[in-house]
């Protein structure tokens, strides 16, 4: 799941001051057989509520690109924070694993164990990463991360042994645009007030009829 967060602001046109602000969270999911599929967020009010959906996304077959690629340094522990993200240094890994590289070709390998923290809806949600530091007949290499969720990219670039620190570097992808529908629902409450008072209706009837049953059951020649 990709999550959109999408700020909406009603403005006055003509003084542009700011009457009301909100944050929904949409999200997609491309799907191999499916296609794209979307679950909507919605803001809720007394007489209507605001459905968004996402109905088009960038297409993650073509190269991806990436901008703000910055490079920061962390001891054991640190946290950092990037863009609205707080990275934290969980772990340096001296046995990282990695299925598609033979990691015994190389003199050194190690990872830099990441947890990536982003709040949505008033909680916390982690992502977990670990680029790799190589070093092959005395060159070094790096095996970079991409968190695809939150559309980030990891590298771990350099081991600073004299301050015991690492230096990471952290890349956001570029994604142009994302088509949206919103859709606004009047007075749906009443409907589901409604549903919700014939499912009352149903089961007073039922246990009306039940009670009935029961009186006719226990006393059947109507005395």
């Amino acid at each position: 799941n990709i999550y959109y967060k999408v700020n909406y602001k009603m403005q006055d046109p003509v003084t542009e001051e700011v009457h009301e602000e909100f944050t929904l969270y949409p999200n997609a999911q491309i799907n191999p057989s499916m296609g794209l599929i979307s679950n909507p967020d919605t803001r809720h009010y007394a007489t209507k509520d605001i459905y968004t959906h996402v109905t088009s996304v960038p297409d993650n077959t073509e190269d991806r690109k990436f901008k703000d690629l910055q490079f920061f340094t962390l001891s054991l522990g640190d946290t950092l924070s990037y863009n609205g993200y707080k990275v934290v240094l969980k772990q340096i890994n001296n046995d990282p694993q990695i299925t598609n590289l033979n990691l015994s070709e190389y003199e050194i390998r190690v990872g830099a164990s990441l947890s990536i923290l982003y709040e949505a809806w008033d909680d916390w949600i982690e992502y977990k990463t670990e680029p790799l530091y190589l070093i092959k007949d005395l060159a070094s290499y790096n095996v970079e991360t991409f968190v695809e969720a939150i559309g980030l990219k990891f590298s771990f670039n350099r081991i600073l042994p004299e301050k015991n620190e690492i230096e990471i570097g952290i890349a956001e992808e570029k994604a142009d645009y994302i088509v949206m529908k919103a859709i606004v629902f009047p007075f749906i409450n009443v409907l589901w007030l409604g549903a919700i008072t014939m499912v009352i209706g149903i089961f007073i009837s039922m246990n009306r009829r039940y009670q009935d049953n029961k009186r006719i059951n226990s006393n059947p020649l109507g005395d």
